[in-house]
C-alpha cells in the first residue's frame, strides 16, 4: 500500500495536455476575471483619478561678443547654471508671490513638480516643464518661473554675469494632459486579471484529491480500467 501511495505522488502531477483543458473548461470564468480587472482599473484612470497636465517653455542662453555673434562655448557653459537658478527657491517664492498662489503652492511643492533640462551638445536652450492638476495653474507657472528668473539676474547685482543672457523663446504651451496613461491602467488591469483568475483556477485545481476520470486513474494507479457506468436521465413512463 505505501508503495502504490508513494507511486501516486509521483505521477500526480499536471501535464500540459491537462492545462489546456483546464483553461478550456474554465475559460469563461478567467475572462470574466480579466475584464473585471481591466474594468476597474481601467475605469479608476478615466472616471476617478484627478487627471495632471504639463505645460513646456524655453529659454536661450546667449552670450554675445565684441562683434556681437554668439559666443557659444560661453553660452554653454551658462546653461547648467541657468537651469540650477531656475529651481532656486530665490526664484520660486518670486513666483509664489507674482502669482499670488500661497495657499496653494509653497516652493518646495513646485519645485518638486517642475521639470528643467538642458542638452548642452545640441542648443543652447533651456525647457521648463510643470506638471499640475490645476489646468491653467500649469501655464502660468512655466511662464512665471521664465519671467521671474529674467528679472531676478538683471536686478541682483552679483548675477550681472547672466544680465540680458537669457532670452525667452517659446512661452508656456497649453496644457495638454499627462497622466494618468490611461491605456497603460487597462491594460496592466486586464494583465493582472489574467494572472490572478489562472492562479485562482490552477491553484484549485492542484488542490483537488478526486480522480475524476479513467484517464486519471490508468496514469496515477496503472490499473487498466475495463469499463465504465455512463450516466443516465431515467425517466418514468407515464402510464397510460
Amino acid at each position: 500500500m505505501d508503495e502504490m501511495d508513494y507511486q501516486v505522488d509521483n505521477d500526480n502531477e499536471i501535464r500540459l495536455s491537462d492545462l489546456i483543458n483546464i483553461i478550456k473548461e474554465k475559460f469563461w470564468f478567467i475572462v470574466a476575471i480579466t475584464l473585471v480587472f481591466g474594468l476597474l482599473l481601467g475605469g479608476y484612470a478615466f472616471f476617478v483619478a484627478k487627471p495632471s497636465y504639463q505645460s513646456t517653455g524655453k529659454v536661450m542662453v546667449v552670450v554675445k561678443t565684441a562683434a556681437d555673434d554668439t559666443n557659444s562655448a560661453e553660452s554653454m557653459r551658462l546653461l547648467g547654471t541657468v537651469a540650477e537658478l531656475m529651481a532656486t527657491d530665490s526664484v520660486l517664492e518670486r513666483v509664489v508671490d507674482d502669482l499670488g498662489i500661497q495657499d496653494k503652492l509653497t516652493p518646495s511643492q513646485i519645485r518638486s513638480s517642475l521639470d528643467i533640462t538642458i542638452n548642452q551638445n545640441v542648443s543652447l536652450f533651456v525647457t521648463v516643464k510643470f506638471i499640475s492638476k490645476d489646468r491653467a495653474l500649469t501655464k502660468e507657472i512655466v511662464d512665471s518661473v521664465i519671467e521671474q528668473t529674467i528679472e531676478f539676474v538683471n536686478e541682483e547685482a552679483r548675477l550681472e554675469t547672466f544680465k540680458d543672457k537669457i532670452v525667452p523663446t517659446d512661452a508656456g504651451s497649453s496644457p495638454r494632459y499627462h497622466s494618468p496613461n490611461r491605456v497603460l491602467y487597462t491594460f496592466v488591469g486586464l494583465l493582472l486579471g489574467g494572472i490572478v483568475s489562472l492562479a485562482i483556477v490552477f491553484i484549485r485545481e492542484a488542490m483537488k484529491s478526486t480522480i475524476e476520470s479513467k484517464e486519471q486513474i490508468e496514469r496515477y494507479l496503472e490499473l487498466q480500467v475495463l469499463g465504465e457506468i455512463p450516466d443516465l436521465d431515467l425517466k418514468e413512463e407515464s402510464k397510460q
